[in-house]
């Protein structure tokens, strides 16, 4: 007798679980695909819509239905198929299984309602809720800080500088791996503008430093969400393990480093009404030009930028972008009159333009037009209140150069040279935004100072869809996903050999569990492991950096993949790719400073750009060749400032140390064909990725010796219940010998019926 109750944290209700079918598939991974990652348990059920389950379900048939998503309760006259709500079942008083359940349809059929529903664990409810979310969504505002030297080095092993949005105030936070954000060491390809001080390698431009998230704090930020209420998640391994995953960091991936926000715009305008006759010296044939002045330039609110992006400069009706920003814009003039009283009909045009900063005159010629507005009038017509706007998307604005609003006055048949005092106009308002308005985001470059500066906030890579991010991390360790007993929303994180350490041989006779008396001897078969790839290929993802692309030239692979053919295997390749790309280290002599090189490489010379998600350990403080950490400063020439020197530097690498500064592991599957420094036998010799997390998986799937154990099984509702697929099965067949398995999946329907078990045979020998 079943009984199935939903729960939702305020109401709950017990099913009618008439002629119920219950089958059940308990399982953990696919034995043919090494990257599958299956929930513990998944079912569907088709419920009567007798009347305590249609007032469950809230009457779904009904045509006018309607609920509240911003109530709490999921259930009766509120519920929604779109929101799962949590589920527990029951077998004649033992609970058998914890899970979600959502409505997938209704159907009525000859009179009868009918509804389909579907009952998962944890791990599908997971990716269901966060399946279109991407890393962008998460909240990183905490981490808002200033850009300068002292915060950037404070990070490297001291503290970090947070931000509390209550308050709005910023403090510090002492330095823990895993916590927050760091600013290690990556060539990011920029150099200073005074050509003069590139050549020398231990003077870095302060830009190469940039904020890196702790992957714990994605993870931390991930189960945190709303759609995730109540989940909660371990990484389950011993204290090196633990420790590895908390060193571990998601570099910066943008072009360059920028702060985006919202919230205000820089509006320029002029208060007061002024008239303006005719046109400036400056014109083409056929037309007349007038930029427009602004007398109110604005400030920026604190807390945001610093200087102004945007400043009035020596030459009067034009602004000099300061420094560089992404932006959309509008601008808008309002003409109290204009009278023609010219021969011809004549196109008023209002303009966006833009030119280089070193430009001094009025000169046509020199201005490139973003964006306009026109309308015509004919000769001897007046307008009067007449508003123009313009707008124009988001672009990216570069510093040293000069913006103007202009007014253009064109005629197909004169030139207007000669006739200036033919077209007169008024103009009350000029007024330029950016961006168009106080909600649209605003991107600006920073700048790097000595103390205070300009505030900044770590931001994720975008395009990363969260799962796909988590998917990745479970891929690159080989983890399993599975529930705590006690605690069915805390879903724990296991690397392969630690989520079967109950099958090691030196205690496998200890942990297994009998089944012997379970199994219809009449009903087995035994099939051998045929259905494994030919060949598997671990790889990370290709990108465009210039060590990248050399590697990939060179060899055809991208870095760091391991692949391998298996002899045994008999179906198509396999193929485990992450999300990540390698950032191979790199060394310049004489700098004793090993690091990630991403950049580009245009026409000889370094160029930053927008790469793929990254991931590396950050190892702390290493010791080098002293160096200059510096800035370089636009006054009418480039200039270098000095802001720090050191001889030690925050690495970042794809390879673990231990004590003795000695690389032990590498994060990236195989051993590269090429290394961009000179590496010593450790390094050569450090165990990859596969070796530590697939070895052990792949050694058994390939082995001779193995094979799948299919039987019918009459399990109990007490043994649904104290279920832990972690533990191994012993089987004594009698005759046939003997035999410990890991089970694979249980399709399980009731005590009265038997189950139908998949078992994966545990080789015990010298080697597992």
């Amino acid at each position: 007798m079943y009984k199935i109750y939903l729960l939702d944290g305020v109401n709950y209700v017990e099913l009618d679980c008439e002629s119920l079918d219950m089958g059940t598939t308990f399982s953990v991974a696919d034995v043919k695909d090494v990257s599958s990652r299956k929930d513990n348990i998944s079912k569907n059920i088709s419920f009567k819509g007798t009347a305590v389950n249609n007032n469950a379900f809230g009457n779904l048939f009904f045509g006018n239905k309607v609920s509240n998503s911003d109530l709490n309760n999921k259930l009766f006259f509120n519920y929604s198929p779109l929101r799962v709500v949590d589920c527990i079942v029951y077998e004649d008083g033992h609970l058998i299984m914890k899970g979600s359940l959502r409505v997938l349809k209704t159907s009525v059929k000859d009179g009868n309602i009918f509804y389909e529903t579907v009952i998962t664990g944890r791990f599908i409810e997971l990716k269901n809720a966060i399946q279109d979310k991407y890393l962008t969504d998460l909240d990183f505002s905490d981490l808002k800080h200033h850009y300068n030297i002292g915060v950037i080095q404070d990070t490297w092993a001291t503290q970090t500088e947070r931000f509390d949005t209550d308050s709005e105030t910023f403090s510090n936070t002492t330095f823990e791996m895993g916590s927050g954000y760091v600013y290690p060491f990556a060539d990011y390809g920029v150099v200073y503008q005074d050509t003069t001080s590139w050549s020398n390698l231990n003077s870095i431009h302060g830009f190469n430093f940039r904020p890196a998230i702790f992957l714990k704090e994605y993870f931390d930020r991930i189960f945190k969400q709303p759609e995730l209420d109540g989940f909660t998640y371990e990484v389950r391994g011993d204290e090196t393990f633990v420790d590895k995953f908390n060193s571990l960091i998601v570099p910066n991936a943008d072009e360059l480093l920028s702060y985006t926000f919202s919230g205000f715009n820089l509006k320029f305008y002029k208060t007061f009404v002024t008239s303006q006759t005719n046109a400036d010296s400056a014109h083409a044939p056929h037309d007349a030009f007038n930029l427009l002045k602004f007398n109110s330039f604005p400030t920026t609110p604190p807390g945001t930028i610093a200087p102004y992006v945007i400043r009035e400069g020596s030459y009067p009706n034009v602004l000099y972008v300061n420094r560089t920003f992404t932006s959309d814009a509008k601008a808008e003039i309002v003409i109290t009159s204009l009278h023609n009283i010219f021969f011809t009909p004549v196109t008023v045009m209002f303009e966006l333009v833009e030119r280089d900063a070193e430009s001094n005159n009025d000169s046509s010629s020199n201005w490139t037009v973003l964006a306009d507005t026109r309308f015509n009038i004919n000769n001897g017509d007046t307008i009067t209140n007449k508003t123009m706007t313009l707008a124009i998307g988001e672009r990216t604005f570069v510093e040293k150069k000069q913006l103007g609003l202009r007014l253009r006055i064109h005629s197909e048949a004169y030139d207007l040279f000669s006739v200036l005092d033919d077209i007169q106009y008024n103009i009350s308002t000029v007024e330029l935004s950016l961006p168009k308005d106080a909600q649209t985001l605003f991107k600006v470059n920073v700048q790097l100072s000595s103390t205070g500066g300009d505030v900044v906030a770590p931001v994720p890579p975008d395009k990363v869809k969260q799962m796909d991010f988590i998917k990745s991390i479970v891929n690159l360790f080989n983890m399993y996903v599975y529930t705590e007993n006690n605690n069915d929303k805390r879903l724990i994180f296991q690397q392969y050999d630690d989520y079967y350490a109950y099958a090691s041989p030196t205690i496998i006779t200890a942990n297994a569990i009998n089944w012997t008396a379970k199994l219809d001897y009449k009903n087995f078969e035994l099939e051998s492991n045929i259905k494994i790839p030919k060949n598997y290929l671990f790889t990370w993802k290709d990108d465009s950096d210039f060590v990248n692309a050399d590697y990939k030239k060179k060899y055809g692979d991208v870095y760091g993949t391991f692949k391998f053919n298996d002899s045994w295997g008999v179906t198509d390749s396999k193929k485990v790719e992450l999300i990540f790309s390698p950032s191979p280290m790199v060394q310049y002599a004489g700098t004793r400073r090993l690091h990630p090189a991403i950049y580009q490489i245009e026409s000889g010379n370094k160029k930053t750009f927008k790469s793929n998600i990254r991931l590396l350990y950050y190892y702390g403080l290493k010791d080098c060749n002293e160096y200059v950490i510096g800035n370089d400063i636009y006054t009418g020439g480039w200039s270098v400032t000095p802001l720090l020197t050191t001889s030690q530097y925050p690495m970042v690498s794809n390879y673990l140390f231990d004590e003795d500064d000695k690389p032990v592991e590498d994060l990236y599957f195989g051993r590269p064909n090429e290394y961009y420094f000179t590496p010593t036998a450790d390094y050569i010799n450090a165990a990859a990725a596969y070796q530590f997390y697939y070895s052990n998986q792949i050694t058994e799937l390939t082995n001779p010796n193995i094979f799948i154990f299919q039987g019918d099984f009459l399990l109990t509702e007490l043994d649904i219940t104290n279920l832990d697929l972690r533990v191994p099965v012993y089987i004594d067949l009698g005759e046939f010998g003997h035999v410990y398995c890991k089970v694979l999946s249980i399709e399980y329907e009731n005590k009265n019926k038997p189950s139908r078990v998949i078992l994966q045979k545990i080789f015990i020998g010298a080697e597992r």
